[in-house]
């Protein structure tokens, strides 16, 4: 699928000590950096078989978390892309009605729709050296292993990231970079050139316009125009938004896709009360992205986070010990995360059905339960959230929330309270 070749990229800059209109080093990336991110990919596509076309329009959602898992002693690092949610439609010819999925509500769906769901539908693990060259990109399975090294995924990978050049960079400047953009053909993929131009630089973020470019030694022009533009967090190397068009001529097929992808804005939950607002906010907003920014984390970001986090010794440490060196934990883990996640639906649709106007409806308050603190992390039973709506009283609980890295987080699935 052509969309799944223009992915996005990763950039890392100094954070402070710069000029506004230059960067001065591309440092490594930290340990534990994660976000949740939403996707677009819209396209067409016109299949020419003899006189007949056959056209395909195309549009997908995404959202996903991208997290630093680990950074190794020589500066190479792991990034887990973790697919959290895919829906969207697709139309054209063949389609006597349009064809509508979503994988956060429904599994079943048609069989066009479940190939493109399949194959986005999935967590891969992509190690990255200091100068930002993937080395590998591995599939983690349902049981939460990593496969062999996928040297399709790798190279489909590789447009993730623009390799690191060496001293000052300023705005205006360009470079060549040897790996980009590729080309693939029934023959296999051409890697070609890409031409990056620094366009832009602020105290929180610097812009990117990068394209592909001929390939003279091959005496070859790029059949995929691709050209990208990407913005990029000073603070963390993570991408904050990005936007591609892309085209592919040939004799048997016209594409044309385009892409947006947006990093969703940190939320601030340094209370209960704080992640009972967020998550309300997620209610009102309709937001499902939203409510996933502050659920729990990912596993591996979960582990690593009260590794560090709980006293040393004890019978929290011992429970916890025992938990994470579990065969089944990391897929009972994801397993009840997804369902944490789907939740959201559930109880937004329930407060439609009792007559809730979420636009409308007002946050009251926010009572946690059982307390608890762990280290430098906590938990409690639960948080009661009331608010109103209309002119009557509603409520809904967050079951075992607990602090973690980025603030308070709801553990378990949203439940529905007493009018």
């Amino acid at each position: 699928m052509a969309s799944s070749r223009l992915s996005l990229a990763l950039l890392v800059l100094a954070t402070s000590g710069l000029a506004q209109d230059a960067l001065k080093e591309w440092p490594q990336v930290h340990e534990a950096a994660t976000a949740w991110y939403r996707t677009t990919y819209s396209g067409t596509t016109v299949l020419k078989i003899g006189k007949r076309e056959i056209t395909t329009n195309l549009e997908i959602h995404m959202e996903e978390t991208r997290s630093v898992t680990r950074v190794h002693p020589d500066g190479s690092f792991d990034l887990e892309i973790q697919n959290e949610r895919v829906w969207g439609t697709i139309t054209g010819s063949q389609y006597k009605n349009p064809v509508t999925f979503d994988n956060a509500k429904n599994k079943s769906m048609h069989p066009a729709a479940r190939a493109y769901v399949k194959q986005l539908e999935q967590t891969i693990v992509v190690t990255v050296d200091r100068d930002f060259k993937v080395q590998s990109s591995r599939r983690r399975n349902a049981e939460g292993e990593l496969g062999e090294p996928d040297s399709h995924a790798q190279d489909l990978k590789k447009l993730d990231f623009i390799r690191r050049i060496q001293g000052p960079i300023t705005v205006g400047m360009k470079w060549l970079a040897p790996e980009g953009i590729h080309e693939c053909t029934a023959d296999g993929c051409i890697e070609l050139p890409t031409n990056n131009t620094l366009v832009g630089v602020d105290a929180k973020s610097f812009t990117v316009v990068s394209t592909a470019v001929a390939d003279h030694q091959k005496d070859q022009e790029p059949q995929q125009k691709v050209e990208r533009t990407l913005t990029i967090s000073r603070q963390d190397g993570l991408l904050l938004s990005m936007q591609v068009s892309g085209s592919n001529r040939s004799p048997g097929s016209d594409k044309d896709l385009r892409m947006e992808i947006e990093r969703l804005p940190a939320m601030a939950t340094e209370t209960p009360e704080a992640l009972a607002k967020s998550v309300f906010q997620s209610f009102t907003d309709g937001d499902h992205a939203l409510y996933g920014s502050v659920a729990t984390p990912p596993y591996e970001m979960l582990v690593s986070f009260y590794r560090g986090a709980l006293p040393a010794s004890g019978a929290e440490r011992e429970r916890f010990e025992k938990w994470a060196a579990s065969d089944t934990t990391a897929t009972e883990y994801d397993a009840r995360r997804r369902e944490n996640l789907a939740s959201w639906f559930k109880i937004r649709s329930r407060g439609l059905s009792d007559g809730v106007s979420w636009k409308d409806a007002k946050f009251v308050s926010a009572k946690a339960s059982g307390l608890k603190q762990l280290g430098s992390a906590a938990r409690a039973n639960h948080i009661d959230v009331a608010f109103s709506s209309g002119g009557r009283m509603f409520t809904f609980k967050i079951d075992d929330p607990a602090l973690v890295a980025s603030g308070w987080v709801s553990g378990d699935d949203l439940r529905w309270g007493k009018r």
